[in-house]
């Protein structure tokens, strides 16, 4: 079964997720009292967040480079404008009306691989890229400090008749 979900429920899986590997760092008893970003540093973990954007970019790689046996125009369209910055293996970004296709993955990883250096997308194998990606995004803003949890509840859809929980914005910043 396929499921689509919109872009607050998105949100909420997320850092439903997130929040099982928040709660596992706080059972390490000598930095419990530590913000969840500093207990993933000291621990070497990266965010979940930040480990689905690598596996995103695996997966760009292994299609492009044809190792998935699938069809990449199913997925991307290749930037075709000539540039003089990034790379030749540049994507190009579909228009999204609906935030169902902004989310899909055909679209949610354009600007991170476009991002990407002509040393990383070129790699001769899966494994040196892996490697070249690891040491290009050595320093990503979500390795180790996952952006679900810089929503505020006010960013939040609210239904008729839905509380919203006050303890949401704490939680999301410990």
């Amino acid at each position: 079964m396929h499921h689509q979900y919109g872009h607050h429920s998105t949100k909420r899986i997320k850092i439903s997720i997130e929040n099982v590997q928040r709660r596992a760092t706080k059972l390490v008893s000598n930095i419990n009292h530590l913000p969840y970003n500093e207990r993933l540093k000291t621990l070497g973990i990266p965010s979940l967040e930040y480990r689905r954007q690598r596996a995103d970019m695996i997966q760009v790689y292994k299609i492009i480079e044809g190792i998935d046996k699938v069809e990449e125009n199913h997925f991307f369209t290749r930037a075709t404008y000539i540039t003089t910055r990034g790379h030749s293996r540049k994507l190009f970004k579909k228009r999204a009306r609906l935030n169902m296709r902004a989310n899909s993955f055909s679209n949610r990883i354009v600007e991170n691989w476009n991002n990407l250096s002509d040393d990383v997308v070129t790699a001769p194998s899966v494994n040196a890229f892996k490697s070249r990606l690891n040491k290009w995004w050595h320093n990503h803003p979500t390795k180790f400090d996952p952006s679900c949890y810089h929503v505020t509840a006010n960013q939040m859809p609210v239904q008729r008749n839905q509380r919203i929980n006050a303890s949401i914005e704490v939680e999301r910043l410990d």
